[in-house]
């Protein structure tokens, strides 16, 4: 025996050298491959030292030195099975490189077109309703630390072709007069000295994140011919400090489309991906300071890739951190008396126009305050009026009957109470056309809606916890967590409901071998220890289908689970022995190949959000799909083992222990716990007060109010600054004469139809 050891071996470790010669001369050729000579080394090390433990295990005569020898050799047999695991997938990898291009150039169509139907619903749903605004930037060199003087650019607006009602069609006036403007956006952005790297500057609601939604889609429209891809990212969802902002960028792709990070990093490297980033101001001071540098160093590092930055002016003043990557600078001037008479007459209200010559309110909100006590200090430097949000908010809340407006919350506070007043839903029903109830309202009936106060309540919740939680202004229902309870008795109802309902689960899986009673204290102890700590993240990253691509996909995940079940059988064989370690494996192998298999092969490379709640709801079809699939492959967990070792066969003890690996599975992979969790968050928050029953309905009815908007799956406040405002809120200790102040009218378009 030691003689043929001390043959086979060595001869063995020489055949072995023969790849390895090879793979050294190939290596080097495999793309950004780190440690691929550390990784052989440790391969030639695992070898060299089996034989020296074969060996020595032969040699040894003490039962305990042979245990320990035996022990080892099962050590470096795992850890030679792990490297040779890791070299094979990098082969792989090499040779489906070619592949992946095909199939990152489809993605990146697919992005587009997706991209661009999200920035025109946006752009048509921030000027759909109202009369376009002209504006006037001047550009500011010394914002981002270059030379050059100061001028005035005048934007033109982009026409958008309309995708929904215009509230204000049915009113008499001009056609609005637009003047050609001297440069566009897009103009400014691909002039010599800019070179597409641009920072736009203004104040609240002077239109910066518009004017990015309209180089956007400039950018989409011209990128059909040229292989760049046009994208805004919100800065408020850079979390992680030490983040490289190219990481984070992958990181959002991956979030917002389930692009695979390996394809999205393609495109930086190639210099395709053209980040658009919006909202800076969106956090805290320190935290800006710390996204300017890594903005900088993101655009040193990435030498000739455009890249544009949002913020407003006073909060970037404020940081005293330059961009001095970029190599210009716009900002938003404030409207001039001559744009906001235009703009008033366009649309066919010059009433207010008058009203604000005439009274000394409103006509205070169009100049900067002499008293520092009388407005705040972003008011004060920009007159609200001034602003294009603001003075499109009063075009829609102002009324002459109504309490006189003096401040940008009464402006806001009209806003929101007139579009939730009960005459201004019914109106709205009567006037609209059409092609806007062709899926119907939220609610049939007006009188279904919800009342004014609660629905008040509901939006000042939502983004007070957006705030709280540095959230986007981009909420997806299915993103709700634990951590938005407030109080630590709400987190204990929910630890313990977990707790109870997960101890219920276990109980009924594990009857058989631990009894209900055991089961439900397992499922309490780890519903009051890990399960508020644990978020709650949707199983949606795959999808149902059977196409030849997927069925094929099954079958390599069989073939790779099979191969390494038997190698892990092998080595499991020297300790538990051979036949039961070899059938151990490979049942194992089934079903983690299946499985495993199942999930490879539905995996999405890209995804979309098109209705409310749509992770979970996926989570709950895959929870189920998974359970059915991996039925056939638990009862083997049972059934195989014994009858390849010849026992007796329990096939009804087989299918029912079958139904505990399965719920097990589906519980796990398919999403079962999230859907779990998420129900009880929705329900305590419901009993709370917080959200009504049916979300997705309250939200789309917000949508028609002009409150949020509803891109696909996801919902966002009109603008932060309505989001702002909502979250200052005291809704609870508002009575109903406060709500009554403004008197139930029709809206004031209707006053003068």
């Amino acid at each position: 025996m030691l003689v043929a050891i001390n043959i086979i071996l060595p001869i063995a470790i020489a055949l072995l050298a023969l790849p390895a010669a090879y793979l050294v001369n190939q290596l080097p050729e495999i793309r950004k491959f780190p440690g691929k000579l550390w990784l052989l080394g440790r391969l030639t090390l695992w070898l060299t030292l089996l034989v020296v433990v074969a060996q020595v295990f032969v040699e040894s005569k003490g039962a305990e030195i042979a245990a320990i020898w035996r022990y080892g050799g099962v050590a470096l047999l795992v850890a030679l099975a792990f490297d040779s695991w890791t070299l094979i997938g990098v082969w792989r990898g090499w040779h489906l490189a070619d592949e992946k291009i095909g199939e990152a150039s489809d993605l990146r169509k697919r992005l587009l077109t997706e991209h661009h139907r999200t920035v025109r619903q946006r752009l048509d749903y921030a000027v759909g309703e109202q009369a376009l605004i002209n504006v006037v930037m001047r550009s500011q060199p010394a914002a981002v630390d270059k030379p050059g003087k100061e001028k005035a650019v005048f934007l033109n607006p982009v026409e958008v072709p309309q995708q929904r009602w215009s509230f204000f069609k049915f009113l008499p006036g001009r056609k609005p007069q637009n003047i050609a403007p001297a440069e566009t956006i897009l103009d400014t952005f691909e002039h010599e000295d800019i070179g597409g790297r641009l920072l736009i500057l203004g104040a609240p609601g002077s239109g910066k994140t518009t004017t990015l939604l309209k180089l956007a889609d400039a950018l989409l429209e011209r990128a059909k011919g040229t292989e760049q891809i046009p994208y805004i990212f919100e800065l408020s969802a850079w979390r992680e400090d030490q983040q490289s902002i190219a990481d984070w960028l992958m990181a959002q792709l991956k979030f917002d489309y389930s692009i695979a990070p390996a394809v999205s990093k393609q495109w930086l490297t190639n210099g395709q991906l053209l980040p658009l980033l919006d909202g800076l101001d969106e956090l805290e001071p320190k935290r800006q300071k710390l996204c300017v540098d890594r903005i900088n160093e993101f655009v040193r590092e990435m030498s000739g890739v455009p890249v544009v930055v949002c913020c407003r002016e006073k909060e970037y003043e404020e940081v005293a951190v330059t961009l001095r990557a970029l190599n210009g600078a716009l900002c938003l001037q404030p409207l001039d008396d001559e744009q906001i008479q235009t703009y008033f007459e366009d649309m066919g209200r010059p009433d207010i126009w008058d009203a604000i010559q005439q009274e000394a309110a409103l006509n205070a909100l169009l100049k900067a305050p002499t008293d520092k006590n009388a407005l705040d200090k972003e008011e004060a430097e920009t007159p609200p009026l001034r602003i294009p949000l603001l003075l499109q908010i009063l075009a829609v809340a102002y009324d002459a009957s109504e309490q006189r407006i003096t401040s940008k919350a009464d402006l806001f506070n009209a806003y929101i109470l007139q579009r939730l007043t009960l005459e201004t839903r019914q109106w709205d029903r009567q006037k609209v056309s059409l092609k806007a109830t062709e899926k119907g309202w939220a609610y049939p009936q007006p009188s279904q809606e919800p009342e004014l106060l609660k629905t008040q309540k509901y939006l000042s919740w939502l983004a007070q916890q957006l705030k709280a939680n540095d959230s986007t202004n981009n909420f997806l229902i299915e993103q709700m967590q634990p951590s938005w309870l407030e109080t630590n008795l709400q987190k204990w109802q929910y630890r313990l409901i977990f707790g109870l309902i997960f101890g219920l689960i276990v109980g009924l899986i594990f009857g058989l071998i631990v009894g209900l009673r055991g089961g439900l204290i397992v499922g309490l102890i780890f519903g009051l220890t890990v399960g508020l700590e644990n978020s709650i993240t949707p199983v949606e990253d795959f999808e149902i289908n059977f196409s030849r691509k997927a069925r094929e996909k099954i079958i390599k995940s069989l073939w790779k689970n099979l191969i390494a079940s038997l190698i892990f059988g092998l080595i499991g064989g020297l300790i538990i022995g051979l036949t039961v370690g070899l059938i151990g494996g490979l049942t194992i192998g089934l079903i983690g190949g299946l499985i495993g298999g199942l999930i490879e092969a539905f995996q999405v490379d890209f995804k979309t959000r098109n209705e409310p709640n749509q992770g979970i709801i996926a989570s709950a079809k895959n929870l189920l799909f998974i359970t059915v699939c991996s039925y056939p492959a638990s009862i083997l967990l049972f059934f195989l083992p014994r009858f390849l070792t010849g026992q007796e066969v329990d096939l009804p003890s087989s299918l029912i222990a079958g139904i505990t690996f399965a719920l097990i599975s589906g519980l796990t992979y398919g999403g079962g716990f999230t859907v779990i969790a998420h129900v009880i968050l929705r329900s305590l928050l419901h009993r709370q007060g917080h959200i009504p029953w049916n979300y997705a309905q309250f939200l789309r009815y917000t949508t028609e109010r002009r409150l949020t908007q509803q891109i696909g799956g996801r919902f966002r406040f009109i603008h932060r600054e309505l989001l702002d405002h909502f979250a200052a809120m005291d809704v609870d200790i508002q009575t109903q004469t406060q709500a009554n102040t403004f008197k139930s009218s029709v809206s004031a378009t209707k006053a003068i139809d």
